[in-house]
């Protein structure tokens, strides 16, 4: 018996150990400072899935902003627009002032820009959104 639990956590760590570096793997995406690549899908309006070079697919939250959720007043619009914002075009993606990288439902928070633009203030001046201070610091009541 006594055999068998040296045994029994040699196994253990050897699981984890292949459970860390496939999490490390699977995560990498979100530890990049910056991302490019194009939108696969648009969730709402502040929310898609980015697939980055390298073939891997990144759920993103825009920083700093909050659209409608789709079934409420006005989020099929915002999110109609975000989509024909970002169709076929490649974005740059990076981690916002503040640091943060991921929310509380494990999306990539980034600042994302189009052409220099940031996509954020695009849909806050075409009224699609709104600035969270809470989240961005002031950051788009400042410009």
């Amino acid at each position: 018996m006594a055999a068998w639990k040296p045994k029994r956590a040699r196994v253990a760590i050897l699981c984890a150990a292949v459970a860390l570096a496939l999490s490390a793997a699977l995560w990498s995406a979100f530890d990049d400072d910056r991302l490019v690549g194009t939108v696969a899908r648009v969730v709402d309006g502040d929310t898609f899935q980015f697939a980055v070079r390298g073939g891997d697919v990144v759920n993103v939250r825009l920083w700093g902003i909050d659209a409608a959720e789709r079934d409420e007043p006005g989020g099929s619009e915002a999110t109609d627009y975000l989509r024909r914002l970002t169709t076929g075009r490649t974005l740059a993606c990076e981690r916002p002032p503040t640091g943060q990288n991921l929310d509380h439902w494990g999306r990539a928070v980034r600042l994302c820009r189009i052409d220099g633009r940031d996509v954020a203030e695009i849909l806050l001046a075409a009224g699609h959104a709104e600035d969270v201070p809470d989240y961005s610091g002031g950051w788009y009541a400042a410009r």
